[in-house]
């Protein structure tokens, strides 16, 4: 039960609120690139989701790197993207 509650919140709900959230970075620059970030992190979270019903943890990894390492990108870019939000 808590591994299909984790599958649900992490290749599901990330990848959707990613996905949500990549709408608000639609300028040029660092925001461009942040966009195209959260999108590509929000459908490899969700190409996670076909391992599961493939019975297949090579498929399911890649749902992993959506979520883990383009986050942690994701999230040093936002923390620019954002302070130069709050100085201008």
């Amino acid at each position: 039960m808590a591994y299909a509650i984790d599958i649900l919140a992490w290749d599901f709900f990330f990848a959707l609120s990613i996905m949500f959230l990549s709408a608000t970075f639609r300028k040029k620059g660092l925001e461009k690139l942040i966009h195209i970030l959260l999108i590509m992190s929000g459908f490899l979270s969700f190409i996670g989701l076909l391992g599961i019903s493939m019975n297949n943890m090579q498929v399911r990894n890649i749902g992993i790197i959506g979520y883990t390492v383009f986050a942690i990108v994701i999230f040093f870019f936002l923390g620019i993207a954002l302070n130069r939000r709050v100085r201008q």
